[in-house]
């Protein structure tokens, strides 16, 4: 999984998204974002389509994005992931 301290926003997290390579098909986990601090959101992308949804409070937990990217195998740099969505 692929863990970054907060989003500032979806259009940053656009940006991020649209920068990943095709060999990603699939990514899904949840994301801080600074406009809406009280809820964690719900991600989900399937190829180029992706969608944020709000889901619970965070209650105990510590706000974070963090989630997990499906790609083909031997396709994905790691290195080259972190630097696209360090980003936001």
């Amino acid at each position: 999984g692929v863990k970054i301290n907060s989003t500032e926003n979806r259009a940053v997290l656009h940006t991020a998204l649209s920068a990943l390579p095709p060999s990603i098909l699939r990514a899904k986990g949840f994301i801080y974002l600074h406009a809406d601090p009280e809820h964690r959101h719900r991600f989900q992308m399937v190829g180029k389509r992706w969608s944020v949804t709000s889901d619970r409070l965070w209650g105990d937990e510590i706000p974070t994005t963090e989630f997990v990217l499906i790609g083909l195998p031997g396709s994905i740099d790691r290195s080259q992931l972190e630097q696209i969505l360090s980003q936001t």
